[in-house]
């Protein structure tokens, strides 16, 4: 906010304070990001959300207000996942491996008891 009565000196030591404070939010951001990423845990639940906002596919909707929250909702999983390719882009290449090689024992479970446990 600014001061009518401020002096330059004043302007200038509340704008450095306030770069300051959001060089800490980003070191702290960057910070929670990685410890999120270093575990399987941390990495299944960014896919889990990443897939649950639907970044890769369109937001088009019949009625406007659910293609406002679609779009909403994508807006979400982009912002993640442009933090997590910025601050550890090789846990997500890790992430992206770890969801296609579950999803593949998955399907093979799932071919495994359609067929009545005969995987040939």
């Amino acid at each position: 906010m600014l001061e009518p009565f401020e002096t330059p000196e004043q302007r200038e030591a509340r704008a450095a304070e306030q770069r300051a404070a959001q060089e800490r939010d980003e070191e702290q951001l960057k910070a929670d990001i990685t410890a999120l990423m270093e575990t399987g845990a941390g990495r299944r639940i960014v896919w889990r959300l990443l897939e649950e906002t639907h970044i890769y596919q369109t937001c088009y909707r019949d009625n406007p207000l659910q293609m406002a929250r679609a779009e909403g909702r994508r807006e979400i999983g982009l912002m993640l996942t442009e933090w997590v390719t910025t601050y550890t882009p090789e846990d997500y290449f890790t992430m992206q491996q770890e969801a296609l090689h579950e999803r593949r024992e998955r399907d093979a479970r799932q071919r495994a008891n359609r067929s009545g446990g005969n995987t040939a």
